[in-house]
């Protein structure tokens, strides 16, 4: 009990919503107070630790929010926008515009060097000791001879074996490996971030911070799309997807999600994501579990549900006020990625609240906010219609994705004829239009007089319908999962 510490860390924010301070602090003894400076544009200016300048940042306008000057040391770029020389390191990007190979600046001699599969997911690292690192998929990998697998919960990954040992992934909220035990619970590493990413202790496991991998040798994290630093607290390179036109700080294509990393993720180096929704999500469920019957809270569960699934909105049930939004909304959203989204969490408050789950997905398509069939349960089975739905698309020269999502024990289902939940078939037209063929169970317990109490309580009534159209911006953000 003697070892036992007491840690807090104490955040502020701006209007923006940006993090500005971040504090902490062991057994009441203050560690850090790190402070943060942003101008109008969303680019990250001065980063100031008990006072003094740690980071400071200059820019021009080319490329646009792009640092400049870090330090007093040039950064400079090409003509993509792509961070190719800061002093220390050269880097180097293949056709696709991939980073490539990274150099020390000194001598030209190799740091690493990546390839890629069509798909654009890096498969095979190099190290300046002609070391290869084999990625065969999410759950295997070579590294320098030597096998790894790793074992997943949804997209989390919780464990990892090796020939010599097994240990085990306990996470934050934002998914940043905090604790690394063993198979009998003893503790093999911890480790702690500052707020952007930079290791303040352990970081021996390379899948860190948010859960991504940390390349070593060079600084950078591999977020798929493209590289980020954690020193700079910026992306090495633009994102090359719309930004959301109705938030001035996505505008800034280097700014790692959206200036406040303890509230946003970016898993895909493109679509920030809220690591609160799943909170909300939560406190709803238990909301519903108090009491069933309020009408209200099943609203805030589906406006919550609706802010999970629409990038940068958070806490609709505050007011109930994410119904209305999702009938406005120029994307194409799913209940499904709510599910998807907290089922991890689900399982740890035990079988009361996985039941609230399915209801959950009965009682959002009922509401309309999806325009999901509540009244019709069963109809299909849907390997049946998924494939029906598959050749018609081909005809067509679309595209079809199967979403993943999960019942009420967290396991992955996917074209399984039993659950609480089931995949969407999703079909992406050469003419821009998303349709999402209706393939989940409604509430056979909904009776019409049920029915209609939760329509009195819509801005306008449900659109029950067995296919959906939704016209997208850019069908990107539908394969991106």
């Amino acid at each position: 009990m003697d070892n036992i510490q007491s840690s807090v860390k104490t955040y502020g924010y701006d209007d923006l919503d940006r993090l500005v301070s971040a504090d902490m602090s062991v057994n009441s003894v203050p560690t850090y107070q790190r402070d943060f400076t942003y101008d109008q544009y969303g680019s990250i200016r001065q980063v100031t630790n008990n006072g003094a300048t740690i980071s400071s940042y200059g820019y021009s306008a080319t490329p646009s929010h792009a640092p400049v000057t870090y330090n007093g040391d040039t950064l400079d770029y090409d003509a993509n926008g792509n961070l190719v020389d800061d002093e220390d390191f050269i880097y180097v990007y293949n056709d696709a515009n991939q980073l490539s190979e990274v150099r020390y600046s000194a001598n030209n001699s190799l740091v690493e060097k990546y390839w890629y599969d069509a798909n654009g997911q890096r498969i095979k690292k190099q190290n300046s000791g002609g070391e290869f690192t084999y990625y065969i998929n999410k759950f295997y990998e070579i590294d320098n001879g030597a096998s790894t697998s790793y074992f997943f919960r949804d997209d989390e990954r919780v464990a990892k074996q090796t020939s010599e040992s097994m240990e085990w992934y306990l996470s934050d909220h934002i998914g940043s490996t905090s604790l690394m035990v063993d198979e009998n619970g003893l503790e093999v590493e911890r480790t702690d971030y500052f707020p952007y990413g930079q290791v303040r202790s352990g970081g021996l496991e390379k899948y860190g911070f948010t859960g991504q991998e940390n390349d070593a040798d060079t600084g950078l994290m591999y977020y798929g799309a493209r590289y980020y630093s954690p020193e700079y607290r910026v992306f090495v390179q633009p994102d090359t997807m719309l930004p959301d036109p109705y938030n001035p700080q996505a505008l800034n294509r280097y700014s790692y999600a959206l200036n406040n990393p303890v509230k946003y993720t970016d898993p895909s180096g493109h679509i920030v994501d809220t690591a609160l929704d799943a909170a909300f999500i939560l406190m709803d469920l238990n909301d519903i579990r108090q009491d069933p019957s309020d009408l209200w809270a099943w609203g805030a569960l589906g406006a919550d549900g609706v802010c999970a699934v629409v990038p940068f909105a958070t806490g609709g049930g505050l007011g109930v006020k994410g119904i209305k939004a999702a009938n406005e909304i120029d994307n194409a959203v799913d209940a499904g990625r709510v599910i998807e989204h907290s089922g991890s969490l689900v399982t740890r408050y035990g079988d009361d609240t996985g039941e609230a789950l399915a209801k959950m997905s009965s009682e959002i398509e009922s509401k309309g906010i999806v325009g999901k069939n509540a009244r019709v349960t069963g109809t299909l089975k849907h390997t049946e219609f998924g494939k029906t739905v598959r050749e018609w698309s081909k005809e067509r020269g679309g595209e079809v994705y199967v979403e993943q999502s999960i019942d009420i024990s967290g396991r992955l289902i996917e074209g399984r004829p039993k659950g609480s939940l089931r995949p969407d078939v999703m079909e992406i037209g050469d003419d821009g239009i998303v349709r999402i063929y209706d393939l989940k169970t409604g509430n056979a317990n909904m009776n019409n007089k049920w029915m209609s109490n939760v329509e009195q309580r819509l801005s306008r009534n449900p659109d029950y319908k067995g296919v959906e159209f939704y016209r997208v911006k850019n069908s990107e953000t539908i394969r991106v999962r």
